[in-house]
């Protein structure tokens, strides 16, 4: 009887060391937050390189040069709200555009007008939108639209909110053996059924 006693003080004692510590780690771990808003463009392929660019992308009313294409901004983060690369002109004209090696996983793009300033946790600290501005932008995958989405300025908006979100996943391969060895269990299953027979 004695023993038990010394257990349950033993745990009496720890628990609050145990609690606190499990907090204090869940309070240190980076949880990024997912954006408030996004266009799901689904799966872009197996593990790679992918050429990601705004190429089609247009704003509405342009106070600087009305009729022109927007200067866009590019940005790319892993699911966990890791920003991975930003762009601003590296596209042809004003657009941007971004070449990547991308692993099996969920990423997210934000696009939005010239002067954007992205950061972890699919922050954007500053675009060059004024008030009443609109853009339609445009993502294109390896030349290719795979979605478009609207965002803009009502003039109370803060640049993060001025920012258009996709998520796409890239697919996680399957070996080049399974059929191989799907077509092997599938023969194993006609012989045990022939036996029987």
């Amino acid at each position: 009887m004695g023993g038990e006693t010394n257990v349950l003080s033993l745990r009496e004692r720890l628990w609050p060391q145990v609690c606190t510590a499990v907090i204090v780690s869940l309070l240190a771990s980076p949880v990024g937050a997912v954006p408030a808003s996004f266009t799901d463009i689904g799966s872009i392929g197996a593990p790679g390189v992918f050429t990601f660019d705004t190429i089609g992308s247009v704003q509405t009313p342009d106070s600087t040069v009305p009729g022109l294409d927007v200067d866009t901004g590019l940005g790319i983060w892993s699911a966990d709200g890791t920003l991975l690369e930003q762009d601003d002109d590296d596209g042809p004209g004003l657009f941007s555009q971004i070449t990547i090696a991308l692993e099996p996983g969920t990423y997210f793009f934000g696009i939005s007008e010239f002067d954007s300033i992205f950061a972890d946790n699919f922050i954007n600290d500053g675009t060059g939108f004024e008030a009443g501005e609109i853009g339609n932008f445009q993502l294109n995958v390896n030349g290719v639209l795979a979605g478009s989405a609207i965002a803009g300025s009502d003039g109370t908006t803060t640049a993060t909110e001025e920012t258009a979100f996709f998520r796409a996943t890239v697919a996680v391969p399957l070996p080049a053996s399974l059929p191989l060895v799907l077509a092997g269990l599938a023969g194993l299953g006609l012989m045990t059924r022939r036996k029987r027979i």
